[in-house]
């Protein structure tokens, strides 16, 4: 069984990701998919998957 990331988990991700460099959307979509993790649903990371991610860390 697949398991996928855990908002808590993909908030350290994106913390790393930033930590090295990546500063727009299209930059930290690209890290995380050549990290091979995967979307809530299964998919790829995109520019708008990744700006509803960081929404909802705000959110939290």
């Amino acid at each position: 069984m697949l398991r996928l990331p855990t908002v808590w988990y993909l908030r350290v991700v994106v913390q790393d990701v930033c930590a090295g460099g990546a500063v727009s959307l299209r930059a930290i979509a690209a890290e995380v998919n050549a990290r091979s993790i995967l979307t809530r649903r299964g998919g790829r990371w995109h520019v708008s998957t990744v700006m509803n991610l960081l929404r909802r860390l705000d959110a939290t």
